[in-house]
Order: C-alpha cells, then sequence, then structure tokens
C-alpha cells in the first residue's frame, strides 16, 4: 500500500515522517528541506527576495574605511541578481558581513554560500558560522599554520594567502574546555577557488560536529567522538559569517549569488 505524504491529524510534514515513508532514498536529501513541521529555513536569493531589505532587517554590513571600501550591496541590474563588496585599495583592507546570532549546533544549523571573487591570490576570505564578530574588522581565524580560532565557537572555511598554509582549510573551536583550535586543510575538490566562477559552499553542523561541503563534495569533518579538539560547542549560539581582506593594494570583489540557512526548531 502507498504511503501518504500528506501532513497526518493536522500536523505539517516532519523529517521524521519524511524518514520514514522514503527510507534511504536519495530524494529525502532535497525534499527534507520542505519539512517545515521542524525546520526553520531561510533562502535568500538576491533580486528575488529583496537584499536591500535584508541587509539591514539580517545581515550587519561593515568595513575597514579604508580607501573606496565599500559595503555589500545589491548589484542594480546584475543578471540573476547579487550582492557584492568591495575590500578597498588599502592593504589589509576588509568587508564583513554577520547574521543574527540565533542559531546553534544542537539545532543542527547548517547555512549554503553561492558566492565568487574576482581574484584568488592576496587575500584572505572566510565562510562560515561564528559565535561574535570576532573585532573592528578582524577574521574568525587568525592563523591557519598554527590553528588559532579569534571566535570561543565557530565552524569556518578559510583561506589567507599571507600564511605559510596558504591554502583552503577548514577551522573549528569550542568554548568548553576540552575544545580547542583545530585546522583541517582541504584536498578536495580543490585547494583554492578560482577567480571569477561560482562555488557552493555548505557548513553543516550536527551538535558538537561540524562539516564543510564544497562544489558538492564533503571536504573535512571534525567528529566530536573522535577528537575533543576542534569540535564546537552545540548549546552555543551563532551567526553565519561573511569575511573578505585584501593582501595587497588591489581591491577584492567579492559577490553573493544565494545564500541559505536552516534548523530545526523542535
Amino acid at each position: 500500500m502507498a504511503i501518504s505524504l500528506f501532513p497526518q491529524n493536522g500536523f505539517r510534514l516532519s523529517r521524521n515522517t519524511l524518514r520514514k515513508a522514503m527510507g534511504v532514498s536519495p530524494l529525502y536529501e532535497f525534499l527534507q528541506m520542505k519539512a517545515s513541521d521542524d525546520v526553520m529555513l531561510l533562502d535568500n536569493i538576491p533580486g528575488i527576495n529583496n537584499f536591500p531589505i535584508a541587509m539591514g532587517a539580517y545581515w550587519t554590513p561593515a568595513n575597514s574605511s579604508g580607501t573606496s571600501a565599500a559595503n555589500f550591496a545589491s548589484v542594480v541590474g546584475a543578471g540573476p541578481g547579487y550582492i557584492q563588496g568591495d575590500t578597498g585599495t588599502d592593504d589589509n583592507g576588509s568587508i564583513s558581513l554577520i547574521g543574527p546570532i540565533i542559531y546553534e549546533g544542537d539545532r543542527n544549523v547548517g547555512c549554503m554560500f553561492d558566492f565568487q571573487i574576482d581574484a584568488v591570490t592576496d587575500y584572505n576570505l572566510e565562510l562560515g558560522l561564528i559565535d561574535a564578530v570576532p573585532g573592528s574588522n578582524a577574521p574568525g581565524v587568525t592563523d591557519i599554520d598554527t590553528p588559532t580560532v579569534a571566535a570561543g565557537d565557530a565552524a569556518i572555511l578559510t583561506i589567507d594567502t599571507d600564511q605559510t598554509i596558504a591554502t583552503l582549510a577548514f577551522a573549528t573551536d569550542g568554548s568548553t574546555a576540552n575544545m580547542d583550535d583545530k585546522a583541517t586543510t582541504i584536498a578536495s575538490p580543490l585547494t583554492n577557488f578560482t577567480a571569477a566562477t561560482r562555488h557552493r559552499v555548505i557548513i553543516q553542523t550536527f551538535g558538537n560536529f561540524a562539516a564543510v561541503n564544497i562544489d558538492g563534495v564533503w571536504s573535512a569533518i571534525h567528529d566530536a567522538k573522535k577528537d575533543a579538539d576542534g569540535c564546537i560547542e552545540g548549546g552555543v549560539l551563532l551567526a553565519p559569517w561573511i569575511y573578505c581582506r585584501t593582501r595587497t593594494t588591489a581591491a577584492r570583489f567579492p559577490r553573493l549569488y544565494h545564500f541559505s540557512i536552516w534548523q530545526d526548531w523542535r
């Protein structure tokens, strides 16, 4: 007998109901985003969901106030729609976006960034989740060579070409005593982004676990059961975080085409 996926007894579809109905079907990974009974979802697409309004209501932008530096803003008449920022031409000039600090690993928060950057030399970029703005115009990860995360709790994909390790790395830290800074260098599917090319990055938490997916490949997993170092504290509230800094006197122009964030709300 066919199993109905319609809501039962007045309840909206939950992920548990969907899993029972679909088993191990690969469609589960797609359809779970529609399970509105136990998942809170923000799906923000420039030009469709009105990023200018979201910029004041959801995102808090900042920049280092250097020469020509400009906050992320919608680019009028830009193809599929995107927001773009300008680091300015001062060496180490930066821009950032932080969302509301309302998400947590214990509710399995995850987020997706569909972005690109114009050049992939002499730059520092971060995409991920963080518990607070790290400091005035400062990054969340201050050192990759000797992993140092400025935040109390964070899960961030980072690259800083001024470091000895000048390739992509997944950095995490947790605020509980037995948790420590950890950075895993990324080997697949790429070690650096491609200039002027859209990439999709997903950060997913599961309690104290954290993982990163780049262009459809799970590239690093920090497993709380195997190694306390690098785990996040799932009970600490987090926010989505974007940071870009030029490491020269040429400006860098990161773009965000699409952003989504989700977590359990029950």
